[in-house]
């Protein structure tokens, strides 16, 4: 009986040590990463704007104080669609359309791969090496994604 319960304890012991272990390491690679996000931020700030508070603080008091300038608050009227090129598979043309009529009074822009890489080439040029070198088409697409609706909205 003392013998299990000797064991029980080992093993309480190494597994509590693990965990701490795991858990250290994760916080380690979450302040790795985090310090990396901070050093590309500083090396490219050309390419990426973050608002501070006091800019968010007083875009939020301007719209309080006059509730007609609505365009610092609302979504651009865009729907963005992506795919390989203008060959759309019948399955989906009739998707495509219905986006459309059920959205009569948002602008639709289409992009396939070309345009997509013309347009991280020109606006994000910093970003296509990246882009250009993703394995998949996939993460280029998803990528580019982030990319149009940062520079248009919708």
């Amino acid at each position: 009986m003392k013998f299990l319960c000797r064991i029980t304890r080992f093993h309480r012991l190494l597994c509590f040590s693990c965990t701490g272990i795991i858990l250290l390491f994760l916080l380690g690679v979450f302040c790795w990463k985090l310090s990396s996000l901070w050093d590309y931020k500083t090396l490219n700030s050309k390419s990426i704007s973050f608002a501070t508070l006091e800019q968010i603080k007083k875009r939020v008091e301007d719209h309080h104080q006059n509730p007609s300038n609505q365009a610092l608050f609302s979504i651009p009227k865009l729907i963005h669609q992506t795919y390989i090129d203008r060959n759309i598979p019948n399955q989906w043309k009739d998707t495509m359309e219905s986006c459309k009529s059920m959205n009569p009074t948002y602008e639709f822009l289409f992009w396939t791969d070309k345009s997509m890489r013309e347009f991280i080439q020109t606006e994000y040029s910093w970003f296509l090496p990246v882009y250009d070198g993703y394995p998949y088409a996939i993460q280029r697409v998803d990528s580019f994604r982030y990319f149009v609706l940062h520079h248009y909205g919708g």
